[in-house]
């Protein structure tokens, strides 16, 4: 006998046991109960190597029970469910398991009991949140249901101040027998908290500025909500480099603010429950300076500009009170340019402010190249919808016109005012979205300008979904110009068209009024549109077909320059990669062009 034992222990472990796969089919119900009975059942579990046929049977026995409970949360305790596994043919190595199953008479909610309790049964939020749930007497039970209510109403609670709101009833008790379930989902409110002082511990900003950035006073009831906010608010800031905030929810303190005689003539001696008393939750902000100097490199290539350099040099902390420097050298084919901005925060700290600037360039337009510089005032604030810009400025230029005069200097001094309006789902690649600008300037040549001017542009774009993976794109530019003296307006303030972001397939700048030596020299008008469709293969590649056409001219009597093309898209990171081949429509001596973008798409 012990022989036998260990030739058969010999043989269990020389001769492996056949590993299988097996193919599972569950009809009958629908697809969201047939998703749910494979999530849940062994039998379909991944894995990587084939299955013994004695585990593919004691899971196949299992089944049946899973596939039971996979539909009580959708209401079905009573199914009938009727399994059949069929073993692999000689030449396979797969096992066929089918499960039909019917899901039998729905459970219905014959007794809801949903109620908030407390103080704070009457704040707007919390019976919002009950007022919207899908529970329902008479419906069938759907467990999901349930839990939404619930964690509606407990966020409700605490985003109204209610911290230790509990649910006194929350239990679902189901009678398979009858079909039946009854619900009690009670939440007691408990005592509301309040926002309590903000104090910050950093040693960048001074403590009655880092104040602007908190969004909500003391007294206010307690939010996550505004809590997440003050973080974000920071974090979006480059004062610092690491930020902790925190609010002492178990260490509140009671603060009387109410009329003290009053109180006590009807509460006696336990103001705590007095409607003029708040617990309030102390507030702390831990944040680490970030480098007081940071500098910035970037490169690239794109059609208008050619390669492209830039530098960057930011001073973060000035003073306490926010105020920044930050310069910018950037250097392509077309433009040589170094910007520097001293920049003081205003009103919303995050956003607005109040900008002193200086400029010099060297840049070409057209055929023209133009030496300038100036110095600025910009006020630049939010608004609901986008920014509002109302600037000052004034220009020192130098210019030739190639119409014999050579080298002219002028100087502008001219207010500026632009709007514009962004709304899309996404802030880099968007797939949906419009956004408009409006910009106005003029100056007078009763003060410091070379001529009488008046300038105004209205520049749209829209995304739009029109079917799966398929989008469509518009732009449009239009502007205007009167100067009483043409020619003394520098070749900055006049339009052009042509390019990768105006009318593709055209050189840079290029579709302009000439002079009499053909060399363009800018208009006083300038109207350009765009079409195009873009289809997303694979994820974040596309490709994309295009019709453009725009002017730039001294009169409304445009001449469109149209040109057509398809190209390749790529939604990366750091924004939209376009590259396009296109065909100018009317200008025979270039067939096609080759164009190269990167950028936000909207």
């Amino acid at each position: 006998m012990l022989r036998l034992a260990c030739l058969l222990a010999l043989l269990a472990v020389a001769v492996p046991a056949s590993s299988d796969t097996v193919a599972v089919k569950v009809k009958g119900i629908n697809d969201t109960l047939t998703a749910n009975a494979r999530k849940v059942m062994s039998l379909t579990a991944d894995h990587d190597k084939g299955w013994p046929a004695a585990k593919i049977r004691r899971l196949y026995r299992l089944a049946p029970e899973e596939i039971r409970k996979a539909l009580q949360p959708y209401g079905y305790f009573n199914p009938s469910i009727d399994g059949n596994l069929k073993q692999p043919a000689e030449d396979d190595d797969q096992w066929q398991a089918t499960f039909r199953v019917k899901h039998g008479p729905a459970t219905k909610i014959s007794k809801l009991n949903l109620a908030v309790e407390g103080p704070g049964k009457e704040q707007s939020a919390i019976v919002h949140a009950l007022h919207d749930t899908d529970l329902e007497a008479g419906d069938r039970l759907i467990q999901s249901r349930y839990k939404n209510t619930k964690n509606s109403l407990a966020s409700a609670a605490r985003q109204s101040g209610y911290l230790n709101a509990q649910f006194s009833q929350s239990a679902i008790r189901v009678d398979p027998k009858q079909n039946t379930a009854a619900i009690d989902l009670v939440l007691n409110t408990g005592t509301r908290y309040y926002f309590g002082d903000v104090a910050f511990h950093q040693s960048v900003l001074a403590d009655q500025f880092a104040q602007r950035f908190v969004p909500f006073a003391a007294g206010e009831p307690f939010s996550d909500d505004k809590l997440l906010q003050l973080q974000l608010k920071l974090a979006k800031t480059d004062y610092y480099k690491a930020i902790d905030v925190s609010a002492k929810r178990d260490q509140p303190t009671l603060r009387h603010v109410g009329s003290p005689w009053l109180e006590n003539m009807i509460f006696g001696d336990d103001p705590i429950w007095s409607a003029t008393n708040q617990l309030r939750v102390p507030v702390n902000v831990r944040a680490k300076a970030s480098p007081p100097i940071h500098y910035r490199m970037s490169g690239g290539y794109g059609t208008n500009t050619g390669p492209r350099v830039g530098l960057g040099l930011d001073l973060r902390h000035i003073n306490r009170y926010g105020h920044q420097f930050h310069a910018d050298l950037q250097v392509s084919q077309v433009k040589q340019r170094l910007h520097a901005s001293y920049d003081i925060p205003i009103r919303n700290v995050n956003s607005d402010k109040l900008s002193f600037t200086g400029d010099i360039a060297n840049e070409d337009f057209g055929d023209i190249t133009s030496f300038r510089y100036g110095v600025g005032a910009v006020r630049d604030i939010g608004w609901r919808f986008g920014r509002r810009r109302v600037s000052l400025h004034f220009l020192r230029s130098t210019y030739d016109l190639h119409d014999g005069a050579g080298d002219r200097t002028e100087n502008l001094l001219y207010p500026e005012y632009n709007i514009s309006f962004k709304r899309a789902n996404k802030s880099l690649n968007p797939t949906r979205g419009v956004s408009a600008s409006v910009d106005v300037r003029g100056g007078s040549s009763a003060v410091l300008s070379a001529t009488n001017f008046m300038r105004g542009d209205v520049e749209a774009k829209a995304i739009y979904p029109l079917a799966s993976k398929l989008d469509g794109l518009v732009r449009g530019h239009f502007g205007a110009l009167g100067a009483s003296d043409f020619a003394a307006l520098p070749p900055s303030q006049r339009f052009f068209a042509g390019g990768q972001h105006s009318v593709r397939g055209y050189g840079y700048q290029s579709i302009s009024p000439t002079n009499g030596d053909r060399v363009d020299v800018g208009g006083k008008f300038v109207a350009t549109a765009s079409v195009e469709a873009d289809y997303w293969v694979y994820g974040s590649f596309g490709a994309a077909a295009f019709f453009d056409m725009g002017d730039a001219a001294n009169n409304l009597n445009f001449d469109f320059k149209r040109g057509v093309g398809i190209g390749f898209r790529w939604a990366s990171p750091v924004g939209m990669v376009a590259i396009d081949v296109t065909h100018p429509l009317d200008d025979q001596g270039s067939p096609v062009s080759l164009g190269i973008s990167i950028g936000p798409r909207l």
